[in-house]
């Protein structure tokens, strides 16, 4: 590993610096390993794209993008440029979303650009609530086929579990939120029953947008799927403002719901914090967890929430729906 060897956290600058060794199985593996960081979305892969191509490195550029692209980075130029226009920008975006190059976090950062450019009716249509924003009440009968007892069943299961959740901070957008990983592969029943509801929305959700007149349609998935985990919040655990970068689309599930009609616990979805004042229009929702319910949203949705600043568990449950992967020579990562 080149954390152990070199004695530093690595760097994509390190990875490029491999590819361009010709070190090419590395050099993807540190990217890879950068790419699951919170600051994934200060690599300029745009730039390195570049360097290689102008290396006369076209193969490794090519599993570069695709890594990137599966993973979240961004891939734009000109958006890390400075000086570049909010128009240029956004017809960068343009061109690469015409060409099929797209993820959630390049999308988000587009809407940025058109959102500067007053263009707000697109950025309406892209996130769409009316269509996109779905809440559903999931009353599925428990494991053991108790009428409407699923939720209960989850509760129970969690409060189980909570011991195992781990502080996730340093690679996750949560505040004193641990985590308990890979929800989907857990043997619990309730667990197991959740998870097939939870699929069996995920596909009626990307299926119905794909087939929508949507903008962003031709480039959604039909198959994805689904990574689960479960949150964990106490006292002044929150998530702050993020957005899932790796999915094209988002849900979290409610086991038991909050007190209270003020904004401490709930769901928000918004624009980023800079564009509070100067994007007005962007859609905005704010939504109160209840005993199973369910809520879908594109995985560019911004969303957070605030702490409630009293005791007690606070639970949920939230998953993001991934593009099956194309194999590819030479590919071996999932």
């Amino acid at each position: 590993m080149f954390e152990e060897r070199s004695g530093k956290a690595p760097t994509s600058r390190d990875a490029l610096s491999l590819l361009l060794a010709g070190e090419t199985e590395a050099g993807l593996d540190l990217y890879d390993l950068c790419l699951k960081r919170t600051n994934r979305h200060n690599i300029p892969f745009g730039l390195h794209l570049i360097f290689l191509e102008q290396a006369g490195l076209a193969e490794v550029a090519k599993d570069l993008r695709h890594l990137a692209l599966r993973r979240g980075g961004n891939i734009a130029l000109k958006d890390v440029k400075p000086g570049v226009s909010p128009a240029e920008v956004a017809e960068e975006y343009e061109a690469l979303f015409a060409r099929g190059m797209a993820n959630s976090r390049m999308i988000f950062r587009y809407m940025m650009a058109l959102s500067r450019l007053g263009r707000t009716d697109e950025v309406a249509a892209l996130l769409d609530p009316s269509r996109l924003l779905r809440r559903i009440q999931l009353d599925r009968p428990g494991p053991n086929g108790e009428a409407g007892g699923l939720a209960e069943a989850v509760q129970a299961m969690l409060i189980r579990e909570e011991g195992r959740a781990e502080d996730r901070d340093f690679i996750q957008p949560f505040s004193k939120v641990p985590v308990l990983q890979r929800f989907h592969n857990l043997e619990d029943p309730a667990a197991r029953a959740l998870t097939a509801a939870l699929r069996e929305e995920a596909d009626h959700y990307v299926r119905d947008w794909a087939a929508s007149d949507h903008p962003l349609a031709p480039l959604v998935s039909r198959e994805v799927r689904l990574d689960v985990w479960a949150l964990f919040a106490r006292n002044e655990g929150y998530c702050p403002r993020h957005l899932h970068p790796q999915g094209w689309s988002t849900g979290v599930y409610y086991p038991v719901g909050v007190e209270g009609d003020g904004p401490e616990g709930h769901l928000h979805i918004g624009p980023p914090e800079e564009l509070e004042a100067v994007a007005p229009n962007w859609p905005r929702a704010v939504i109160r967890p209840e005993p199973g319910l369910l809520v879908l949203m594109p995985s560019y949705c911004m969303h957070w929430t605030v702490p409630s600043g009293g005791p007690g568990l606070r639970t949920s449950i939230a998953f993001d729906m991934l593009d099956v992967p194309k194999p590819q020579a030479g590919d071996a990562r999932s």
